[in-house]
């Protein structure tokens, strides 16, 4: 008679949350614990208020429209960082914007001319050395000063 099978264990930690109703019951209690001490809102904060990592949080945000909870808090907390753009010292909501909601610093460059008829670029040799050049302009070849008595 042979042993039964064995289950196979799927691996991992279990999610710490089943149910995104219960997920949201603790990301409300966090920003009302914020609210009520004035802290800022952050998302190290509110994983650390769901006794998670940061990179569990970004999990849960992943996990599609199941965890949609995790989005709007995120969006909650970089709404934040935006109005703190308007209140003075805005270099440090700068910074998170970029780092954690993806802003960018962006330079526009737009080239016009008429596509049938592009700009060609050449890189044209010069027909004499350095040495040369500076000589012909009265310059000293090693320092490149000006000769005197010219």
């Amino acid at each position: 008679m042979t042993a039964p099978a064995k289950q196979k264990h799927a691996g991992g930690r279990p999610p710490k949350f089943s149910a995104a109703a219960e997920m949201q019951a603790k990301i409300d209690e966090y920003f009302a614990q914020c609210d009520t001490k004035d802290k800022p809102y952050t998302i190290s904060g509110l994983a650390y208020h769901l006794d998670m990592t940061t990179q569990a949080l970004r999990d849960y945000g992943r996990k599609g429209d199941e965890f949609l909870c995790v989005k709007k808090a995120k969006q909650r907390i970089e709404s934040c960082f935006e109005e703190n753009l308007t209140k003075g010292n805005a270099t440090g909501s700068i910074f998170w914007l970029k780092n954690h909601a993806g802003y960018k610093d962006a330079i526009e460059q737009k080239h016009t001319g008429d596509p049938d008829n592009p700009v060609i670029v050449q890189h044209i040799r010069p027909s004499i050395t350095r040495e040369e050049w500076l000589k012909h302009h009265g310059l000293d070849t090693a320092s490149g000063t000006t000769v005197s008595g010219t």
